[in-house]
């Protein structure tokens, strides 16, 4: 339900607000000067454009491609944190559904030899995971850019971040930081997160700022998760970050079934599948490090396992009968799949 990647900025520049009602993301930006997507424009010309508009399209379920827009690659399922109401603070979770290793090198150049040989136009270097505890990542993401991918995510917690790793990460080609903070002070960074964190992660952000300097590239990004814990500092975050990144993302909170509903937020109702036109299933795919592939990056997507890249192609798997009878569904809002109700009520929207 939750679109990646970016809608159109204003060309100034300048300041803009505006909720995506779908899915209830607020997204908040202060960009100045040439916009991200100026910049990725004059980089790659139509190309990006093109991609863009057909991201924006799958997005609304108006277009199905022959190869997934954005593919998502889980190179671990493991974090340096046990964050309240993420699915990796639990440990049989993680038992039951971690590969127990790192995704190796032929796995990682197998993805990109396709993704090349298809025109992949981004490509994440995460998924639920920590992406900063995989050692070689710098090379990882050259390998990317080297196979014509034009935008290359991460998203972190940003705890394991020094100088020399956000300069070796910018000058290998990521294109975008995305921060994963969800408090504003100290205190609440300590109850959801560890104690010690938040000046850290604001370091870290300091790191990528300093090493961008005026380029457009890497656009930066904080995240603010609502929960009952930091509900409170929603506004406080807002004018604690919008100086330090680009933009904000204010996101609802996703239940780990049985596990966190004493953190579902005030003021908000759990959805539905009839309130839910899922989209990820028309733009990605995740990759773990086993090779499964998933048909979207929720927690309860290690449930669907769509097939396995040792024994099949992204492209097939992408265009297979499950694949489409799931985009179908999603289109008509008509669920089959437990795990896409479990998914789905596991959601909350405002009031």
């Amino acid at each position: 339900m939750m679109p990646s990647g970016l809608s159109p900025l204003n060309e100034l520049g300048t300041r803009v607000k505006y909720m995506i009602e779908d899915n209830n993301v607020e997204k908040l930006y202060f960009t100045s000067g040439p916009t991200f997507e100026s910049r990725q424009i004059l980089r790659f010309g139509d190309r990006y454009s093109e991609y863009r508009k057909a991201f924006e399209a799958a997005s609304r379920l108006e277009l199905e491609t022959d190869f997934p827009l954005y593919i998502m690659i889980e190179q671990s399922y493991n974090c340096n944190l046990k964050c309240k109401g993420c699915v990796l603070a639990y440990g049989d979770i993680v038992k039951k559904y971690s590969p127990n290793k790192v995704m190796n090198e032929e796995l990682f150049d197998k993805i990109l030899a396709e993704a090349q040989e298809n025109a992949l136009c981004s490509v994440s270097m995460h998924s639920v995971s920590e992406p900063l505890l995989v050692k070689n990542l710098p090379e990882r993401v050259a390998k990317a850019k080297d196979a014509g991918i034009m935008d290359i995510i991460l998203s972190t917690n940003g705890l394991l971040l020094t100088k020399e790793k956000a300069k070796a990460l910018i000058d290998s080609g990521i294109t975008h930081f995305l921060f994963s903070i969800d408090a504003a002070t100290e205190e609440t960074y300590a109850k959801i997160r560890e104690p010690g964190g938040f000046e850290k992660v604001k370091t870290a952000i300091g790191y990528v700022r300093e090493v961008k300097g005026d380029s457009a590239t890497p656009i930066t990004r904080a995240s603010f998760v609502i929960n009952a814990l930091n509900e409170h500092e929603k506004d406080l975050f807002v004018t604690t970050f919008k100086d330090l990144v680009d933009y904000i993302d204010i996101q609802p909170f996703d239940i780990v079934e049985g596990r966190s509903e004493e953190l579902i937020p005030s003021n908000c109702t759990r959805l539905e599948p009839e309130d839910v036109a899922c989209n990820l299933p028309f733009t990605r795919v995740i990759v773990r490090a086993n090779g499964d592939v998933l048909p979207c990056c929720g927690w309860y997507s290690n449930e669907m396992v769509m097939g396995n890249i040792y024994d099949s192609t992204i492209k097939d798997i992408w265009n297979s009968d499950n694949m489409k009878k799931l985009r179908e569904e999603s289109r008509t809002r008509s669920y089959t799949s437990p795990i896409c109700k479990k998914c789905i009520r596991s959601k909350v929207k405002f009031d």
